[in-house]
């Protein structure tokens, strides 16, 4: 099923310079301590303490994105004399209902690592600040042991993953794979779209693929075999969440597809071309029709936000000519494998390793 596959090939080579978002994880050799702030003014510093100073806010600053199966860390400077800090975030930007949280114990004092928290909150935007104490076990909700609060800083809370983010195009961006290689050449104009072309070695015989990736998802618009289509399919829809399926249906003249994506999970992948975190775990069951020819076959496929695809690999049990989607055996590709990695990337200028 070469054509559909090369819908695939097309999309996943509009792959994407890993942004992570540092460190993520439990912080912290210690539990971390929570609290509902009790203080009719929060702001306040009670006589008797040495620290004067106020932490300034690093990240993250602005509605920054925070993705809510990755955790973030919240990070601010450090304050002359501090042997202790405190945060706290809250929805509210007066902080009337607050978390707190001691900064980390394990890993720099002045940030303080949080996930497990962020997975029970609601998507949203979230207010948050900092201050230091010159106490080695200061508690939570007594002001007197603190100092004044930082400015605010502000962080959206999202469950939602933006397909774009993972499929970045421009001209010139090239992905090698331990099977071939895909290669955005160059654009076309069809009835005021501006389609990108992408030519790829990964069981497509070097054939050309066009598509879009915008607010739309990823649209595949055909290939030079068979022409621009007269209108283009969603190859992966704009946004998911994990846990999530969607399912596409394609017919053309000559073939037939059923495709079913699932987001399983995040899940961190190393490739010869590095470490890669937090990937977007896919899996992919096609099932087609094409010249009298039934196939199906299973996928399993990870996206490295801003560089793309990172790893692919056909599960068990699939049909043994089964398309041209990473095919195992094919006569357009017979040095095809079950399982194929990035060996190497040039994303907007940028090498990968």
């Amino acid at each position: 099923m070469k054509k559909w596959m090369g819908l695939f090939n097309a999309s996943i080579i509009v792959a994407c310079v890993f942004i992570a978002l540092a460190s993520f994880g439990e912080g912290g050799s210690s539990p971390i301590v929570q609290g509902i702030s009790d203080s009719s003014d929060p702001a306040s510093n009670s006589e008797g303490n040495a620290i004067l100073e106020a932490p300034a806010l690093i990240a993250p600053m602005n509605d920054a994105k925070v993705f809510k199966g990755e955790g973030a860390v919240l990070e601010w400077s450090s304050v002359s004399g501090a042997l202790k800090y405190m945060m706290s975030f809250s929805q509210a930007s007066d902080f009337n209902k607050e978390t707190k949280l001691f900064g980390d114990n394990k890993g720099a004092m002045n940030q303080s690592t949080i996930l497990s928290l962020l997975k029970k909150k609601a998507d949203g935007k979230y207010y948050w600040r900092a201050r230091a104490s010159d106490k080695s076990k200061p508690s939570l909700n007594k002001d007197s042991d603190w100092g004044p609060w930082s400015n605010v800083g502000t962080f959206i809370l999202t469950s939602t993953y933006n397909i774009a983010d993972y499929f970045p195009v421009s001209v010139g961006n090239r992905w090698n794979y331990t099977n071939g290689q895909n290669t955005i050449t160059g654009t076309i104009q069809v009835n005021n779209e501006t389609l990108f072309v992408s030519v790829n070695t990964l069981c497509d015989c070097g054939k050309e693929d066009y598509f879009t990736v915008d607010e739309r998802g990823i649209l595949y618009w055909g290939n030079t075999e068979e022409g621009i289509y007269p209108e283009p399919f969603v190859a992966f829809s704009p946004t998911w969440k994990i846990g999530e399926k969607k399912q596409i249906t394609v017919t053309t003249e000559q073939y037939s597809a059923t495709v079913l994506l699932k987001l399983e999970k995040l899940e961190d992948v190393t490739s010869p071309a590095g470490y890669f975190k937090n990937c977007l775990r896919f899996s992919l069951s096609v099932s087609s029709h094409e010249r009298g020819q039934y196939e199906h076959y299973k996928e399993v496929l990870h996206f490295a936000r801003g560089v793309g695809l990172v790893r692919s690999q056909r599960l068990k049990g699939s049909s043994p000519h089964s398309g041209c989607f990473f095919a195992i055996e094919d006569v357009c590709c017979p040095t095809c494998n079950w399982k194929q990695e990035l060996v190497s990337a040039v994303i907007n200028g940028v090498n990968i390793p």
